[in-house]
């Protein structure tokens, strides 16, 4: 999960028994991360909600008989998890629920989750136009990611923060968010942690492809590749991380910068 490597992840946690995976609530946890990363949120929320029981199960029994438990780590993840079901399925609403259910609970000294929880906030605010909001909430993200040296969590806040500086205009901006976003991918592959550098080099914001007189910003060349391989505005959105709406917008600029009207004629171009 650190390194983004979430094939593997999901391999690993699907050849525990079902029983295992409900009789150790974080096994069931891991699938459900998985799940909700690749390309399976329904069954995501299917693991998350099984899990979700157990673990209040468990918490309940152990107030009732005084045993010490606490599993505030795992609930919050599942609400999490729940959350980004929510919103890459579009339902907004449910998404802002499940993200102030997993606020409440979430460990106070637990910085990691505290930037997911901020990096996902900050989602569901781009995805409702509010840049302000977002951006702070990535930028709150990237504080607790820095905090807890968590590479994976500092270049998805440097990626939104990116994309919403691209999307105001501000190149040179993005383009040093980018930089620092391509020094840490860079550094963790030095260090033999080549899943990230595979999950996340797409983020790189300072290389750009240059047909003619024509300059595409990275993640312009993300939607070419995309569109070259089929994807719809959903797909696209779940594989780059961001909203459709801002696919669609990014999309948009495409069209323009290569002179055509329709998809065919964007992966017909030669970049």
């Amino acid at each position: 999960m650190r390194l983004g490597d979430i094939a593997m992840l999901r391999s690993w946690c699907e050849a525990a028994p079902i029983e295992l995976r409900r009789a150790v609530p974080e096994l069931g946890m891991w699938l459900a991360w998985a799940l909700c990363l690749g390309d399976k949120p329904d069954d995501a929320e299917e693991v998350a909600l099984d899990t979700l029981d157990r673990v209040q199960s468990i918490m309940a029994s152990a107030k009732s008989n005084g045993s010490p438990f606490n599993e505030l780590s795992i609930l919050t993840q599942l609400y999490l998890i729940r959350s980004v079901v929510a919103r890459r399925t579009g339902s907004i609403d449910h998404a802002r629920v499940f993200l102030t259910r997993a606020r409440a609970v979430i460990p106070v000294d637990d910085v990691v989750l505290q930037s997911v929880l901020a990096i996902q906030d900050g989602l569901l605010w781009t995805r409702c136009g509010n840049h302000d909001t977002a951006r702070r909430c990535f930028a709150s993200a990237m504080t607790h990611a820095e905090t807890a040296g968590h590479a994976l969590l500092q270049v998805a806040a440097l990626d939104n923060l990116a994309g919403l500086t691209l999307m105001n205009g501000d190149d040179l901006t993005a383009e040093s968010l980018g930089q620092r976003a391509s020094h840490i991918v860079q550094k963790t592959a030095h260090r033999g942690h080549l899943p990230l550098a595979r999950f996340q080099i797409k983020t790189n914001v300072v290389s750009r492809a240059q047909p003619g007189d024509v300059s595409l910003t990275p993640r312009e060349v993300d939607m070419v590749v995309g569109l070259r391989q089929g994807l719809s505005d959903a797909q696209l959105a779940a594989a780059l991380g961001i909203a459709p709406s801002t696919v669609r917008w990014h999309c948009k600029n495409l069209y323009v910068k290569l002179g055509v009207h329709r998809r065919g004629q964007v992966t017909a171009q030669r970049l």
